[in-house]
């Protein structure tokens, strides 16, 4: 079987061993060399556009090289190897780096963004080209992912969309300032947040950030959607910590923002009453009556309760 038009391609390396055995990611490495031949054809097809690696440790940078079309680039729970380990394979290097206008970064790649940014060929030009990155998204769970998603983004110049995903141990402190260089371009920002019990904010620093947004002249956004997951069977604030966001969202500083996005979603194991369900859903007629009357911005609320 032969693959001449393939434009989209997903490789997932986990193995479930079963219970009481560790699961583990796949040794990219290690991988036989027909099957590793076999998947290496299909990555360097030159209809290839879009390409997602998950679960695979020690990748080579360098296979990345022959991708001379790809556009959108995911990892998830990826690692790459030394380059010291994987010396460049020789022959005929592409005219330029791959150049790349969409990245995503999910959880346990930490250091990922900065290999790839620093990774050069033989002829000194890098790999991967991230000047024409239009949409960029992250998962982190620590400082150290937010201080390797930031390289990137230094080598953007006109981002248009982000996508930014939060553990319960962080919130989107300095979120405004790692934007404010696009605030002529970027028109779409998703903000994701997890909160567990004890959480002061349940919206985890958003409205701080976006009132150093609303501050700057020349703001482009257009779609603002916030994600909020509280942890399962955690509780979380009802008040006017909602109610700030309003606030913020329906003053001067947003003179493009047309739709605005708030979904919260509550897990739940062992709860035994729905108050938070219903007290949440209430947020419209409570704290967020300005969005909810607006006739310039469209507002979309939706709360939903998953049981475990």
């Amino acid at each position: 079987m032969y693959f001449t038009q393939l434009q989209s391609l997903s490789l997932y390396g986990y193995r479930n061993r079963g219970i009481g055995q560790p699961n583990f990611s796949l040794d990219w490495i290690a991988i036989a060399l027909p099957i590793r031949t076999a998947f290496l054809r299909l990555m360097h097809l030159p209809t290839l556009t879009h390409l997602s690696l998950n679960f695979i440790e020690n990748f080579t940078v360098y296979d990345l090289i022959p991708c001379t079309n790809l556009l959108h680039l995911e990892v998830n729970r990826f690692h790459i190897a030394d380059v010291q380990d994987t010396p460049e394979p020789r022959s005929t290097l592409p005219p330029r780096p791959v150049q790349l206008q969409g990245f995503d970064i999910g959880y346990k790649s930490t250091g990922v963004a900065n290999k790839l940014v620093e990774a050069t060929r033989s002829d000194g030009l890098r790999i991967i080209d991230f000047k024409n990155l239009k949409e960029f998204g992250a998962s982190c769970e620590s400082l150290l992912d937010i201080v390797s998603m930031k390289t990137p983004l230094k080598m953007a110049e006109g981002l248009t969309a982000i996508s930014l995903r939060i553990s319960d141990q962080m919130t989107f402190s300095g979120f405004a300032e790692m934007v404010a260089p696009f605030k002529k371009t970027l028109t779409k920002a998703n903000l994701w947040a997890m909160i567990k019990d004890g959480c002061d904010d349940p919206l985890a620093g958003i409205c701080e950030e976006l009132e150093n947004m609303a501050g700057r002249k020349s703001n482009v956004l257009e779609d603002l959607e916030i994600q909020v997951k509280v942890g399962t069977d955690s509780n979380c604030k009802t008040g006017d910590e909602w109610g700030r966001l309003d606030q913020v969202l329906t003053k001067p500083g947003w003179p493009a923002l047309q739709d605005v996005s708030l979904q919260i979603t509550i897990y739940s194991y062992s709860r035994n009453d729905d108050t938070l369900l219903r007290t949440l859903k209430n947020l419209p007629q409570m704290q967020l009556t300005g969005l909810s009357s607006s006739t310039t911005t469209s507002f979309h609320f939706d709360v939903k309760e998953i049981r475990l």
